[in-house]
């Protein structure tokens, strides 16, 4: 027995397609045009069609009328008054209703790929002001490849989904025409090849489950391939240098050929439809023939009937091929509609205070934080001070939690347990907008965007003049090797600026945090890549531009000797804090955190 498909199934099918709605809401009448080609289109080809009928009627000697008559001439009837029983005037008819078939067909199908194209184009553009929206820490548990593939991929699929609708819509109302036109000649028959057609579109329920199956592999391989691509670009250096291509090939060549498969099997799956597709249609005609042969159907009617029912086949195996095509799609179909409709950042409810331009300290009381899916605390009852204009260092070795503490104070995150305050105020509850503009960043890896240096530095100012882009490359000692590229601060940056040194990259993500001008300028071990001469004389820059900006320094190398607080991190705790201003804040705990890390380990 057939398995229908779930009401599950159609459900998801449904709330997917219903949820591209808002993007073309402001389509109805690009819609309503597409709907009144669809109509006419039909129309035409009905009565096309049933003149084709008359003319072969015609030129074996029958009579035009005869043949109008034994269908009751209601649409035919008026068509006969203008054109006469001549076969060349029957002919011409046909020939102009087969170019305006075709003329409308034509441009009902542009219209519906220029519908599903813009529909695509605001997916796409909407997943990805999505992606940008959403909280960092819900993005950070996703992975990269995953994201590519929902933009890439899955929102391609919306404007096949749109074109298959389309296809759809017109073949139900080609059915549509036809089936009135033989309603007109016998109801009863009519009723017949509705119950029929119904019972074909059942056995349609077991490959609309198969597909969708198979459309799901499908996206999951893409997303995997994208991974494997992914990896290969930006490992490539490390893949080269451990001399490790073949591995990574034939790891390539293994996901590639499980999308050979899966799309052999789609291939498959859907040619295996065809025959028994077939033998279904021909139960159905002799089902046909044999309740008209038991009504005494007249020899001239049953062949038109039969004729129109052979016009309608094609229209019916173009839903079902679309029906299944939609459901072998609903997989990256209900990815797309998931980035679509995911909320955006959950700030704004709470932010309802301003940020006070003098605010004079900063303050991490009692913070914990645990990443999704983590065991462990990342920060463990952090608590310190940042006061204006003071120079802070954050020590700690690799993985004590100095860049989670960073992403917190830049709201990046938000604490699992504890507060940080910002004159007392909840930085959660501060306008997050001001809050960002008054800060700057520079880290260990330098994200360069396709573009000229000019273009990346601007990234925060798109105001800048050039003059100032020289000044802040000159205060971060690279201007002398910018000015001696081709094209000076015009020239081009590809590839993320890979071909660019580390120490490069990362004087001009200095250079792109202090043209902001910021109230506080954080440096994650912004300077790593860079030998500690031209780092002393960087910082000693940053001094004098910037004497009253609070600076935040995280760094592993304990060689800040000037900094006004000292903050040690290990293992999530603050296990040293020297702060002169604050000697009662000031303690040392080293013993206790290396007993906790004995503990965890």
């Amino acid at each position: 027995m057939v398995e229908l498909p779930s009401q599950e199934m159609i459900a998801r099918v449904r709330r997917n397609v219903s949820a591209l709605w808002p993007l073309m809401a402001d389509k109805r009448a690009s819609l309503a045009a597409l709907v009144g080609f669809g109509v006419a289109a039909a129309i035409v080809e009905g009565i096309g069609f049933s003149l084709v009928i008359v003319l072969i009627y015609r030129l074996m000697g029958g009579s035009a009328w005869s043949i109008a008559s034994t269908s009751r001439g209601a649409l035919l009837g008026p068509i006969f008054a203008l054109i006469g029983q001549k076969p060349i005037w029957i002919a011409a008819a046909i020939a102009v209703l087969v170019l305006a078939k075709g003329v409308l067909t034509n441009t009902f199908g542009l219209l519906a790929e220029r519908i599903g194209t813009i529909v695509t184009d605001r997916a796409r553009v909407t997943i990805f002001n999505c992606y940008l929206e959403q909280d960092y820490q819900d993005l950070i548990q996703h992975d990269q490849a995953v994201l590519i593939n929902r933009i890439s991929y899955d929102s391609d699929m919306i404007a096949k989904i749109i074109i298959y609708l389309a296809n759809i819509l017109i073949n139900i109302l080609s059915i549509a025409v036809y089936g009135l036109l033989i309603a007109r000649i016998s109801s009863v028959l009519a009723a017949v090849v509705v119950l029929l057609g119904f019972g074909l579109m059942g056995g349609i329920a077991f490959w609309v489950q198969q597909m969708s199956v198979i459309g799901a592999e499908v996206s999951a391989v893409h997303t995997q391939l994208f991974s494997r691509m992914l990896n290969g670009v930006q490992a490539l250096r490390t893949i080269k240098l451990y001399g490790a291509e073949k591995a990574f090939e034939k790891d390539f060549r293994n996901i590639s050929g499980r999308i050979a498969a899966t799309s052999f099997k789609l291939a498959r799956l859907t040619r295996a439809s065809h025959p028994i597709r077939d033998v279904g249609l021909l139960v159905v005609l002799g089902t046909f023939l044999y309740v008209a042969h038991s009504m005494n159907t007249t020899l001239g009617t049953m062949t038109i009937i039969v004729a129109m029912l052979y016009r309608i086949l094609p229209h019916i195996t173009g839903i079902e091929e679309d029906i299944i095509a939609i459901f072998s799609l609903t997989e990256p179909l209900e990815k797309a509609v998931e980035m679509i409709k995911a909320p955006s950042s959950k700030r704004s409810a709470r932010e309802i205070f301003p940020l006070d331009p003098n605010f004079r300290k900063i303050e991490f009381k009692d913070v914990f934080y645990k990443y999704p899916l983590s065991q462990y605390m990342s920060l463990s009852e952090v608590s310190f001070e940042i006061r204006r204009g003071t120079l802070i260092a954050i020590e700690g070795r690799s993985g004590s939690g100095k860049s989670t503490l960073v992403n917190l104070l830049t709201r990046l995150l938000e604490p699992t347990t504890g507060t940080i305050l910002v004159d007392g105020v909840p930085l959660s509850q501060i306008d997050r907008d001001a809050w960002t503009k008054c800060l700057a960043f520079a880290g260990q890896d330098v994200e360069l965007v396709d573009g000229s240096i000019a273009d990346n530095i601007r990234l925060g100012r798109p105001d800048i003049s050039d003059a100032e882009i020289k000044a802040a490359l000159e205060a971060v000692l690279i201007l002398d090797y910018v000015d001696r590229l081709p094209h000076g601060i015009e020239t081009g940056i590809t590839d993320r600026g890979f071909r660019m040194s580390g120490g490069q990259r990362q004087r001009i993500g200095l250079a792109r945090a202090i043209i902001c001008k910021p109230e506080i300028l954080i440096l994650d071990e912004a300077t790593n890549a860079i030998d500690l001469d031209t780092e002393s004389q960087i910082f000693a820059n940053i001094e004098k531009l910037f004497p009253n900006a609070t600076r935040i320094v995280i760094t592993h190398r304990e060689n800040l000797k000037n900094a006004d607080v000292t903050v040690t991190l290990d293992w999530g705790y603050v296990v040293r804090l020297d702060d002169p201003a604050h000697p009662d804040m000031s303690f040392d705990e080293r013993e206790t955190a290396t007993a906790y890390s004995s503990e965890a380990l």
